[in-house]
């Protein structure tokens, strides 16, 4: 616990804390992580939650501020929700999909609280890998990442030489 008495423009202090064991102890490969949401309130938990348990995190707070962050960082997933004034997740994820055309393809995970399964054909229509039903549970979320973190571990394939194939 900290305890901290100040009296206002009166001193400073300042804290260091040691970032990236998470909860488990165990060590986890470092996924960049982009979370777009236009509520601040849901971005910054989502930011906090994430640093803690060791994941390297970028917010955005429009879809617009999505697409320029992926056109000059590359991430191992994105965390969009849908619903977003201006350009929303579903058309965020049609022009980062038309950006990646040949480039590497960045996990896109929809968080939405207005899901229906008829829209599940249009979400992944859109670009949209996956999806998680919000309100949703933190053990939802660690998952996902532990199974994008054992994606990301392989080792690149190698190319087989020219005329050579798997089975002989």
């Amino acid at each position: 616990m900290i305890l901290l008495e100040s009296m206002c423009q009166d001193g400073w202090f300042l804290m260091s804390f040691v970032t990236g064991s998470g909860t488990s102890g165990e060590k986890k490969p470092r996924l960049k992580i982009l979370v777009v949401d236009d509520d601040l309130l849901s971005l910054r938990l989502m930011q906090v939650f994430l640093t803690r348990e060791g994941y390297h995190v970028t917010v955005a707070s429009s879809g617009v501020e999505a697409f320029e962050a992926i056109q000059h960082q590359q991430f191992d997933i994105v965390f969009m929700d849908l619903h977003m004034p201006m350009m929303d997740g579903m058309e965020t994820s049609r022009r980062i999909r038309e950006w990646e055309n040949g480039r590497r393809h960045t996990f896109i995970v929809a968080l939405t609280a207005s899901y229906f399964p008829d829209d599940e054909q249009e979400l992944f229509k859109s670009g949209i890998d996956n999806y998680i039903s919000k309100p949703f549970e933190v053990e939802h979320i660690q998952r996902m990442l532990k199974q994008r973190s054992e994606i990301r571990s392989f080792p690149p394939m190698q190319a087989l030489p020219s005329g050579e194939t798997l089975d002989g």
